[in-house]
């Protein structure tokens, strides 16, 4: 099954008191006119310190659904939107080479309570593809020599095709130096610039913010 990325930026000057109601607002038009992808989202975050506001992640093969979603969201949140699809970073990888790439452990205990980040990468204009297996290996390598922390604490690794980014990462840890040590160390090793922004549930967002006044 294909995945999907609707990438969400807000309007500048947009007011975060009504983003609750508008949420809201979204979440009914989305379910009233793309029922469809009721069950298919299986991650959406609000990226907190970055050059993106939000991320929803969608396990479907129907892109106009997901397109239409996306829609809404510019419509009646605010928003500037894009869809992308997604592969996994293992999937990506083995158009490469022939090595085996070791999908992220999953963590057990892992919830809406974790402390979650995003590490955001881009890749330079001419950046080699080929490469990125040898790349990809030193990555891990140093991590696990540098924040051996880390280990087991990747929950989501994509590849993004078409946007203005290559890469997210989402990284479940109370280190946030450890995190940072890595989005370093992917920075250096992979060849490529990189974000680090707070991964914060969406639905939990949404519960920290003011009520728009009456």
């Amino acid at each position: 099954m294909a995945q999907y990325m609707i990438v969400t930026r807000f309007n500048s000057g947009h007011d975060l008191a009504t983003l609750r109601s508008r949420a809201a607002l979204v979440k009914q038009k989305t379910v009233a006119a793309v029922p469809e992808l009721a069950s298919k989202c299986g991650a959406k975050f609000a990226l907190l310190g970055c050059s993106i506001d939000a991320i929803d992640i969608f396990h479907t093969d129907d892109v106009d659904a997901v397109s239409r979603a996306a829609n809404i969201i510019s419509v009646h949140g605010q928003a500037q939107t894009e869809v992308l699809p997604v592969v996994g970073w293992g999937e990506y990888l083995s158009a490469f080479s022939s090595l085996k790439h070791e999908p992220p452990a999953r963590l057990a205990s892992a919830g809406d309570g974790a402390r979650k980040y995003a590490v955001i990468t881009k890749f330079p204009q001419g950046f080699d593809h080929a490469t990125l297996p040898q790349r990809s290996a030193a990555v891990k390598h140093n991590i696990i020599a540098a924040a051996p922390v880390l280990t087991g604490k990747w929950s989501n690794e994509f590849i993004v095709l078409g946007g203005s980014f290559d890469g997210i990462d989402i990284v479940e840890s109370d280190d946030l130096m450890a995190v940072a040590t890595a989005a370093n160390i992917i920075r250096v090793y992979g060849g490529c610039s990189t974000e680090l922004a707070v991964a914060v549930p969406w639905n939990n967002y949404l519960a920290k913010l003011p009520q728009a006044a009456a």
